[in-house]
């Protein structure tokens, strides 16, 4: 999954990278942009998560899952608040 300049980021998690603390669940994932005109873009994530046989679909998995998203979410609409704005910033990695 190669990046693709201004259509889509991909990763996969570093070992030690935790959601929660002392849960290990690595994912990996991609965020894809579709511009769909001069102001609408589509966004697309795909994260998919390796959580270890003992743990399946608990609440600490769907807290970690949940934790996520809402970083995501967070990070996004700053940035476009940051981008509105003209701050430098708005082109910082989270």
């Amino acid at each position: 999954m190669a990046p693709i300049k201004n259509q889509r980021i991909s990763w996969v998690s570093e070992p030690g990278s935790t959601s929660m603390q002392g849960v290990e669940i690595a994912n990996r994932g991609q965020i894809r942009f579709v511009r769909k005109g001069a102001q609408a873009v589509n966004i697309t994530l795909t994260i998919s998560y390796e959580v270890p046989d003992v743990l399946l679909l608990t609440p600490v998995v769907e807290g970690v899952i949940s934790t996520d998203m809402e970083r995501f979410r967070d990070f996004a609409v700053n940035k476009e608040k940051l981008k509105a704005e003209g701050a430098p910033e708005a082109v910082a990695s989270p």
